[in-house]
């Protein structure tokens, strides 16, 4: 996916004695969006933009060690060690001191003729990490306004975690104006260690600057940049949506509760399986936490669940958590809002003018792009193009609706609102907002976007969807062998029976079905169309 981007300039924050003033560049491709404000609780700001830093270079994924080091010194002290074992031998001796000389003039030849390559290799190595690094600060965050406040939105740079800053309109001392919108905005890695300097007694000033929609700019102040963008970015903007407006469990949570949690995450280091924490939720008691493996359980000492279903429910990637550290001295309270086991949860930080969402996805591995397809999972029905551009209008105009707000302004029937707004969501053009139970009009791209592009990885994924969607699953089953694994058993495509089996963290143990892919195949390719489509209907909790 191509993206054209546009900067007057750069992103800048300028400090002296008594005042900051903190200048984002917009995308001037857009539509023309601007702000310009001063900050009435800078330091709130400071926090909680570095905290939206801190998720945007997060990476939970695995990293083998480096042990290319070790094996060289190894290489070495293999043939000091062989060489002294036979140092009784003189002949062998002699014979091995002529050997080492010439591999000794061998290594330094070769040393001398790869030089440059191997001086060239990394180089080359730096400049990618460096390139891709700056590329995702780049495509981060995405900024709209909106009449009652402005938020930033972005991902970790393993994709499992997204971020959303909201600064209300009671954060700012005076708007002196604003238009509403969506854009990109130029950032970098040093404008993080500029913000360090933003200070409380300082009069600080917020603008996305209007300058640069100005028609009388000289079009050599502009830079432009063309970014090939990840279908996975986008891919995963758009199912963090859908996941919002899937139904779940909310409660509230006291801050020194979860600076309790945050505490247990930091001192204590996992080193087997199963590596998830269990909330447990009972009405009218106070909310307890279980980790595991060490079976800990914590009980919240200010926090009591006041739902009317008992719950438990697993979190895996726990320590991405962390990341609301910062937060936590600002922070009056969170209100936590979870689907099920396994699937996205999200935290939200109040902090009166501002709240910071942080939306997990299952766990660390799976990154929101390329496992979740939570629009699949709402019931959604055709719209007419008619009725979705009413829709559409309605919610341009006014910015943010709820649901029965919308149906009132728009004369529609609940059924065809409730069609044309998961619609709206999956074109990333709309953003559920947890907070405030709205809906907000938000387009991620000044050009629609081709869905069929992104919304699978693979044919194969696609294929399994199809599947589910027509409902094409029969006699279901779920037995639990043992505490860590439960087996699934069901007739796909009227057919083909197939069985798989999950371990407790929702990994495919074992398979097999009765197609020709897998009678071919076995799991060396993966695993076949049916065996996806039962996994992920399995993950929906029907039991």
């Amino acid at each position: 996916m191509h993206f054209h981007n546009k900067y007057k300039g750069n992103t800048t924050i300028t400090n002296t004695k008594t005042n900051s003033n903190i200048s984002f560049a917009p995308n001037v491709l857009r539509d023309e969006t601007y702000f310009v404000g001063e900050l009435k609780n800078s330091l709130k700001f400071r926090e909680a933009i570095s905290a939206l830093h801190d998720l945007v270079i997060s990476d939970m994924r695995y990293k083998p060690k480096d042990k290319s080091e070790y094996k060289k010194w190894i290489e070495t002290q293999e043939e000091l060690l062989l060489a002294e074992s036979l140092r009784y031998t003189e002949t062998l001796e002699e014979k091995i001191s002529n050997s080492q000389s010439k591999i000794n003039q061998l290594r330094q030849e070769k040393k001398k003729k790869l030089g440059g390559y191997e001086k060239a290799k990394q180089e080359y190595f730096k400049y990618l990490y460096e390139r891709d690094y700056q590329a995702w600060l780049i495509l981060d965050p995405v900024i709209t306004v909106h009449p009652d406040q402005i938020f930033f939105e972005c991902f970790s740079k393993d994709e499992s975690s997204y971020g959303k800053l909201t600064c209300k309109n009671e954060i700012f001392e005076k708007i002196q104006k604003h238009k509403c919108g969506t854009t990109n905005i130029d950032y970098s890695e040093n404008l993080y260690n500029e913000f360090q300097k933003i200070r409380e007694y300082k009069n600080t000033k917020f603008s996305i600057d209007p300058s640069g929609f100005s028609v009388e700019t000289n079009n050599q102040d502009f830079r432009e940049e063309k970014i090939e963008l990840p279908d996975s970015w986008m891919r995963g903007f758009l199912q963090v949506s859908s996941a919002m407006n899937l139904s779940g469990v909310k409660f509230e949570m006291h801050t020194q509760d979860m600076a309790n949690i945050l505490f247990f995450l930091k001192r204590n280091k996992e080193k087997e399986s199963p590596r998830y924490m269990e909330f447990i939720l009972e009405p009218g008691k106070r909310i307890k936490i279980n980790f595991k493996p060490w079976n800990t359980t914590i009980e919240s000492s200010k926090s009591v669940y006041t739902g009317k279903k008992a719950e438990r429910i697993k979190i895996w990637g726990r320590k991405r958590l962390l990341i609301l550290e910062r937060l936590l001295h600002i922070t009056n309270s969170f209100t936590i809002f979870m689907i099920s086991s396994g699937m996205p949860s999200f935290f939200i930080a109040n902090m009166n003018e501002m709240t910071f969402t942080l939306a997990l996805s299952g766990w660390s591995d799976n990154d929101w792009s390329r496992i979740g397809k939570f629009d699949l999972m709402h019931n959604r029905e055709e719209i007419n193009s008619i009725s979705q551009q009413k829709l559409v209008l309605c919610l341009k105009q006014n910015w943010r609706l709820s649901f029965d707000e919308i149906v009132e302004k728009t004369n529609l029937s609940p059924k065809t609102v409730n069609s044309g707004i998961l619609k709206l969501v999956q074109y990333g053009k709309l953003i559920y907002d947890i907070s405030d139970n709205v809906y907000r009009y938000r387009e991620l791209s000044k050009d629609n976007l081709a869905v069929d592009n992104i919304q699978f990885n693979s044919h194969i994924e696609k294929q399994a969807y199809e599947i589910i969607r027509n409902n094409n699953i029969d006699d279901y089953q779920k037995s639990v062998i043992t505490d860590s694994y439960a087996k699934y058993a069901a007739k796909l495509e009227k057919k083909f029976i197939t069985e798989i089996t999950i371990d407790n963290e929702n990994r495919l143990e074992n398979a097999k079905c009765t197609c020709d892919f897998y009678f071919n195949n076995k799991l060396y390719k993966g695993p076949c169309k049916h065996m996806i489509a039962l996994k992920i209907f399995s993950n929906k909790g029907i039991d």
